[in-house]
């Protein structure tokens, strides 16, 4: 996960042993609304970057359950793994409002910089979300 902010980065990393990396980030909104994005990542390490343009293209509904889509996006439980433990922690949010949606000009090297093949042009399913509140709680280890 990239991340513009060095404190958000320094917490996900310390406080729940995640993958975040430091980025430098651009996000434009236009009419449509269509979202211009792009992310690169500072710092050591391989390089990973992220550009692409996308947005909506039907209206905003929370996720069935059950379905791919509320599978992908809906995420109330989150696993960290330090070396030596499991930990799981809680993730509060409202359910997102998805959204269909297209992407264009995407230009991307994060699959390869975390050792996967890259992904087939253009990604098969896209979706947008509106913004929403999350708060996760403090981590607790799994028992064996």
């Amino acid at each position: 996960m990239d991340a513009a902010s060095r404190l958000a980065v320094a917490g996900a990393r310390l406080g729940y042993h995640l993958p975040y990396f430091h980025a430098r980030i651009s996000l434009e909104i236009s009419d449509g609304p269509s979202i211009t994005y792009s992310s690169r990542r500072l710092g050591s390490g391989p390089t990973a970057e992220f550009s692409g343009r996308y947005g909506p293209t039907g209206p905003a509904a929370p996720a069935v359950v059950g379905s791919l889509e509320f599978f992908l996006a809906e995420r109330y439980l989150l696993y960290a793994w330090n070396g030596r433990a499991l930990s799981s922690a809680r993730v509060r949010h409202a359910p997102y409002p998805l959204q269909p949606a297209a992407a264009f000009e995407v230009r991307q090297s994060l699959t390869g910089a975390a050792g996967l093949p890259p992904f087939a042009e253009p990604p098969p399913l896209v979706h947008y979300a509106g913004e929403v509140e999350v708060g996760i709680e403090r981590r607790r280890r799994v028992p064996r």
